[in-house]
C-alpha cells in the first residue's frame, strides 16, 4: 500500500503507535531484515522524520543538559537574523562574540562541546567544514556542536575561537521524529549533509532498502509504503558496567556486538517477542565514565 505521510502517519496511531523512529544501526538492520523477507527491500517506506520549521533550534536536543531558560539564550549581532530565502540557516559566532545566521553550505572553523560525567567544555576545531560536517565530526568525536547556554558559556567559546569566525550548535529549521523522542542517530544516504530545502508542501524522510535502509529526504505528498511500531507490553532496565579503560565503549561497532553477545547469554530467559536494546543518555552516549574510590562502590 503506497500513500502520503500524512496518510501514513494516520493508519500508523489509529492502529498502532506512530510511524517508526529508528535510533541506532541495530534498528536499521532489523528493518532491513523484515523488508527483504517481505520482498520490499528494493522500496523506499515512510519513516516517522520530518522536518519543523518553528524558529532557531540547537543541536543538542537533550533536555536535561538545559536549565531553565538556557534554551532561550541568544546574542544576535544587530538585525543579522533572517531565515534566508527558505533555506536552513545556521549560526556562526564572530570575533566579537556575536552571531550571525549564515548558509548552512559555508566552510569555516567550529566548536564542539564535550560532556562527559563531571565536566563540560568547549574544543576549538582547526578545520574548514559546513555546518552539517561540523555537526557529524562534533557527534562522532566529542558530544555535539557548542551548545552556549549563558554568557559564561558564550565567553569560553570566544577566548577559544582564536579571534575567528566558527559554528555553533544553533540553527533554523529542524528534523524531528513525529513520537518526540531524541534525534541523535543519523543514517542519510551516503553521509549526505542533512537537506537544506525549503518547507514546500512537507519535508518528510524514507528509509531506502534497496540502499541499506538509508535515509533520502521527499515530498511529504508523494506517495511510498510505510513502517509503523508498537510500544512494547513491558520494559525491563539492566545496568551493565564495564571495568576497562583500553575500549571506546560508545563505538557504534563495539555496542551491537556487545549487544549480541549479552543477547546471546540471556536469550533463554526472555519471552518469544522481546529483545534488548541499549539505552542512550546524552547526545546519543551509552556509556559514561565513572571514577571508583574502591571495589565496593561496585556493589
Amino acid at each position: 500500500m503506497s500513500v502520503s505521510h500524512s496518510e501514513a502517519l494516520e493508519h500508523c496511531r489509529s492502529k498502532y503507535a506512530d510511524l517508526v523512529s529508528i535510533h541506532d544501526v541495530e534498528t536499521v538492520n532489523i528493518l532491513a531484515d523484515k523488508a527483504k523477507r517481505a520482498q520490499m527491500d528494493d522500496l523506499e517506506v515512510w519513516i516517522g522524520l520530518h522536518k519543523v520549521s518553528h524558529g532557531f533550534t540547537w543541536s543538542l536536543s537533550n533536555d536535561t543538559f538545559y536549565g531553565p531558560g538556557e534554551r532561550l539564550f541568544r546574542k544576535w549581532s544587530g538585525a543579522e537574523l533572517s531565515i534566508l530565502d527558505g533555506l536552513q540557516g545556521c549560526t556562526q559566532m564572530n570575533e566579537n562574540g556575536y552571531w550571525t545566521n549564515s548558509i548552512c553550505a559555508t566552510l569555516q572553523y567550529s566548536v564542539c562541546l564535550n560532556v562527559t560525567h563531571n565536566a563540560t567544555e568547549f574544543v576549538f576545531i582547526k578545520d574548514l567544514k559546513n555546518w552539517s560536517k561540523a555537526q557529524i565530526h562534533c557527534r562522532r568525536h566529542y558530544t555535539d556542536l557548542a551548545t552556549i547556554r549563558h554568557e559564561d558559556d558564550n565567553r569560553k567559546v570566544r577566548e577559544i575561537s582564536s579571534n575567528t569566525t566558527v559554528w555553533i550548535g544553533l540553527s533554523s529549521g529542524s528534523w524531528e521524529w513525529l513520537d518526540k523522542s531524541n534525534f541523535t542517530f543519523r543514517f542519510w544516504h551516503h553521509e549526505q549533509n542533512e537537506p537544506d530545502i525549503s518547507d514546500i508542501g512537507g519535508i518528510c524522510v524514507v528509509a531506502d532498502f534497496s540502499q541499506g535502509g538509508k535515509w533520502k529526504d521527499r515530498r511529504c505528498k508523494h506517495q511510498r509504503t510505510f513502517v509503523c511500531y508498537e510500544e512494547p507490553d513491558s520494559l525491563q532496565v539492566i545496568v551493565v558496567q564495564f571495568l576497562t579503560k583500553s575500549l571506546d565503549l560508545n563505538n557504534q561497532t563495539l555496542n551491537v556486538d556487545i549487544l549480541k553477545q549479552l543477547t546471546q547469554k540471556v536469550q533463554g530467559g526472555l519471552p518469544g517477542n522481546a529483545a534488548l536494546r541499549w539505552k542512550k543518555w546524552l547526545a546519543g552516549k551509552i556509556f559514561f565514565e565513572i571514577k571508583l574510590s574502591s571495589a565496593a562502590d561496585l556493589i
